[in-house]
């Protein structure tokens, strides 16, 4: 089996489907993230690159969306069961850094 170099996923239709889901705007992401509305935007709309892994890795670290998730292996955002419990506490969380 040869490997790809391809060091990019694309995670665009499932990170905007979070965001709705969880109604966080692209401008709370990107506060959380560092990652800029721009190319948050560019993800989300297949325009330009595909995500990096770094991105992968720093949107998993700081908002908790499983990288399962966004690679599409599960239909599970968080790395917890999906309850609205653990929603409102994820979104409660986010508030929170927002607010630093």
């Amino acid at each position: 089996m040869e490997r790809s170099n391809d060091t990019y996923i694309d995670v665009g239709k499932r990170l905007k489907r979070f965001l709705e889901e969880m109604n966080v705007s692209v401008a709370d992401l990107s506060a959380v993230t560092k990652i800029s509305e721009k190319r948050i935007n560019e993800i989300i709309d297949a325009k330009g690159r595909k995500m990096t892994i770094p991105e992968l890795v720093v949107l998993q670290e700081r908002t908790l969306i499983s990288a399962d998730y966004l690679a599409g292996t599960t239909d599970f955002p968080f790395p917890f069961e999906p309850t609205e419990d653990n929603k409102r506490r994820f979104a409660d969380e986010l508030n929170k850094i927002l607010k630093k």
